[in-house]
């Protein structure tokens, strides 16, 4: 992912049971693995590449903001780095020829409403899906997907 990026170095990625989820501190992303497993399953079953295509959505959201917090556009609001971190995630799927499903299954499951740490769903499937078809030239939208 990085290579095809072209921002740096990925950031490290720790698994650790006291985040709930999934999140970034500095430099280093840190996974829940269970969540994660539950996550997968929940979205994928044992589906290879739907787990596979999640997990790349998921880092390259969380990677945006690693990027985003060594760059001076850390100063903009929390919900446009949200938004610019879904774009993020969805042009890199796009590039490397993913589909964005899994990853938009597991964001239509977020709050309906903007909440102080998160866009509303409808925003960040959108942001998401305008990342994807800015890396992809097959188009993809709420009503139908034709990625991979």
């Amino acid at each position: 992912m990085a290579s095809n990026e072209g921002r740096g170095p990925p950031p490290t990625v720790i698994e650790s049971h006291a985040t709930s989820n999934v999140g970034v501190s500095g430099s280093t992303v840190v996974v829940n693995p269970a969540w994660m497993e539950r996550v997968s399953r929940s979205i994928c079953g044992d589906q290879a590449s739907c787990r596979d295509d999640l997990v790349q959505g998921i880092a390259a959201h969380e990677w945006s903001h690693v990027l985003d917090m060594r760059s001076p556009s850390a100063a903009r609001p929390r919900l446009d780095r949200e938004l610019a971190a879904d774009r993020h995630a969805g042009r890199v799927l796009g590039r490397s020829g993913a589909s964005p499903l899994p990853l938009l299954a597991l964001l239509g499951a977020g709050s309906v409403e903007a909440s102080a740490t998160h866009p509303a769903r409808a925003a960040r499937v959108d942001a998401t899906l305008a990342g994807h078809q800015q890396g992809e030239s097959t188009r993809c939208d709420r009503a139908s997907c034709t990625c991979s």
